[in-house]
């Protein structure tokens, strides 16, 4: 899937229309969760220093999605988060997406479209096989497992023990991101 990156606003493009509207405004960002090779971020956007929370906005990353993602998976979480807090805050610009956002979208629709299978080595591993399992019991899928790894990968499959290193990831990351929504919804 492509998608048409002029249309969206960069990270820092907004952030620039930001500080000049709020030269005393604040950015704080922190690691809501990280388990493993999974981080999400959470930023939080003030228009005064010490003054009303504004918005608020999350984003993940996962190492080793990408090139980039394997020396600064947590850096562009980070970087995500305050796009995400910045739209959520009006200063979408143009699309609400960040263009960052945008391309991990189309890298991550590329990765779990060509999957292809070769041998046992590109199927998921022990660790990430421990961590679906505790994440399948947390989120209550024990027997719904199949038919939500299907949805989320788009692809079919009639068992986990079809799933890819890369598929996990995916997985995990999705998992990590719903129980924490449900965590702070409690």
């Amino acid at each position: 899937m492509k998608f048409d990156l002029s249309q969206y606003a960069t990270v820092e493009e907004r952030l620039t229309q930001f500080w000049s509207d709020h030269p005393d405004g604040a950015v704080i960002t922190e690691i809501a969760h990280r388990e493993n090779d999974v981080i999400i971020f959470k930023a939080y956007i003030y228009f005064e220093r010490g003054g009303e929370l504004v918005a608020t906005g999350y984003a993940e990353e996962v190492r080793d999605a990408s090139p980039v993602n394997r020396t600064s998976f947590v850096e562009n979480a980070e970087t995500s988060s305050i796009g995400r807090g910045l739209a959520n805050a009006n200063y979408a610009m143009k699309k609400r997406p960040s263009r960052e956002e945008m391309q991990k979208a189309q890298r991550m629709t590329t990765s779990t479209t060509n999957v292809v299978v070769n041998n046992s080595s590109d199927l998921m591993s022990d660790a990430q096989r421990g961590t679906l399992g505790k994440l399948v019991v947390d989120l209550k899928l024990n027997k719904k497992f199949v038919p939500y790894a299907k949805e989320k990968l788009g692809r079919d499959i009639t068992s986990v023990d079809e799933i890819t290193k890369a598929e996990a990831t995916l997985l995990i990351a999705a998992m990590i991101r719903e129980k924490t929504e449900s965590e702070e919804s409690e």
